[in-house]
């Protein structure tokens, strides 16, 4: 009976570990470590927060783009109180990505084989343990069971998530290079109008 309750213990332990790593809140970014294309919530001395996506980090500065006015701004270190990972997703122009989007996007790919890796290897290390319960004492095979099972779906979850938020961050990375090389499109189609403009005010000058 001992046994049978340390073994619920340890089932409802895990899971708390799990469940308490998916609700952690926005993660902290060191000013110095802040890395390319994360979106960012940042706090400045003077009370005022910006947002945007990040473009790179040096001599003492993070170069940025500011989602509010859709260009590259700079801060320097010294007027940034607190950064963290924003809850909106921001395409490189500063533009903010729907969920809903990022949803239709998004393919299950990494999630599918990490969950599968996650419960083989658990699966792995519940048997173990299964093993030494149950030569230990032949009688205490549901223990024994409970345990490998908690194993597998604690490895299954654990590595899912890690799955799911590679699969999550592809679907961010294919919206944003699309919108740009759309952007880039837009582009190439103005300047091509304005340089046939241009031919025809010359031509009609020559006239």
């Amino acid at each position: 009976m001992m046994f049978k309750s340390h073994t619920v213990i340890m089932i409802f332990f895990m899971f708390f570990l799990l469940v308490l790593q998916g609700c952690t809140g926005p993660k902290t970014i060191k000013k110095d470590k802040a890395l390319s294309h994360t979106s960012v919530h940042i706090q400045l001395t003077d009370g005022s927060t910006r947002e945007g996506i990040i473009v790179t980090s040096k001599n003492d500065q993070l170069i940025f783009v500011d989602a509010a006015l859709n260009r590259v701004d700079t801060l320097h270190y010294l007027v940034i109180s607190d950064m963290r990972e924003s809850q909106n997703i921001y395409d490189f122009f500063g533009n903010k990505i729907p969920r809903s989007e990022i949803h239709d996007e998004k393919k299950f790919n990494n999630t599918i084989l990490y969950s599968g890796a996650g419960m083989f290897l658990g699966t792995a290390v519940g048997f173990g343990a299964f093993v030494a319960i149950v030569l230990t004492d032949s009688s205490k095979t549901t223990p024994a069971t409970l345990t490998m099972a908690a194993c597998s779906i604690a490895g299954a979850a654990f590595f899912g998530k890690k799955g799911y938020n590679r699969d999550f961050q592809n679907a961010v990375d294919n919206i944003r290079n699309r919108r740009y090389e759309l952007e880039k499109q837009k582009m190439i189609e103005e300047r091509q109008r304005l340089e046939e403009l241009k031919k025809q005010r010359d031509a009609s000058q020559k006239r």
